[in-house]
């Protein structure tokens, strides 16, 4: 519980530091790089960066049971969603390489040091860490991380589904 209040605090924190809101007048998410989401036809919301572009924001709702408010560009490729209270709900990790020399695991075929389940029918090739909580595909020259960061039953389940959304919208 300690750490969660600490996380709410440092979450807090930073959104002042930054100027940056969770939610704008009418609960339209935003995200942390001054970016505005995009609607799409069908009506599902996406950031703005390419790893925003992946999973819309009702797919990680309806998924997670989580609303995320906001999705924050933490790193180059990497962004977290974030629910109204400053709590991860989901990261995703955008990777590319033109030369298409990605995997997921390492040379022992472990991810992180730690076993992993292959998932079969998830781009060119896909594992499942239930240590990490994430799922790692790779398709084509790009290379997909997500990782939830909130509870759910079926973590492995909620992953998969998602990371199938992701590598459709892969190109």
């Amino acid at each position: 519980m300690a750490c969660r209040v600490l996380s709410v605090a440092c979450a807090t924190f930073v959104l002042v530091v930054a100027g940056c809101g969770g939610t704008e007048p009418g609960g339209a998410a935003q995200d942390h790089t001054g970016g505005q989401p995009s609607t799409t036809a069908s009506g599902a919301t996406f950031g703005t960066e390419p790893c925003a572009k992946l999973v819309s924001f009702e797919e990680i709702a309806a998924a997670t049971g989580d609303a995320p408010a906001l999705v924050d560009l933490t790193g180059a490729g990497e962004c977290d969603y974030e629910d109204s209270a400053g709590f991860g709900v989901l990261t995703v990790l955008l990777v590319t390489d033109p030369e298409g020399h990605l995997s997921c695991t390492s040379a022992d075929g472990t991810y992180l040091g730690k076993p992993v389940e292959q998932i079969s029918g998830i781009g060119d090739s896909a594992v499942w860490s239930p240590t990490a909580m994430s799922l790692c595909l790779v398709k084509g020259s790009s290379r997909v991380q997500l990782s939830l960061s909130t509870h759910v039953d079926d973590p492995k389940g909620v992953t998969v589904s998602l990371a199938q959304d992701a590598a459709g919208r892969l190109t």
